[in-house]
């Protein structure tokens, strides 16, 4: 129902919310350094990603009698799928 990729939500999954590649890069190499600095894990932030994509498969939300709220329509700009 939920996806983890674009290309899953293409191939009939729900939704799918998926960070953007620079933006996992980043994350892992802000964390890498406070590593590398020898901070304690409760040093290192739990951070939430700056950049995503939506995606909403509608033929499956059809299928499954379930309304798609237009603000995730407006959130997945091109990544809307039949």
């Amino acid at each position: 129902m939920f996806a983890e990729s674009i290309a899953a939500v293409k191939e009939g999954a729900l939704i799918g919310v998926v960070s953007e590649p620079s933006s996992i890069g980043k994350s892992a190499a802000r964390k890498a350094k406070l590593i590398l600095e020898k901070k304690s894990a409760m040093e290192i932030p739990v951070v939430k990603m700056d950049t995503y994509s939506v995606a909403v498969n509608v033929s499956t939300a059809i299928q499954l009698q379930l309304p798609i709220p237009s603000s995730y329509l407006k959130l997945s700009k091109e990544h809307v799928y039949q």
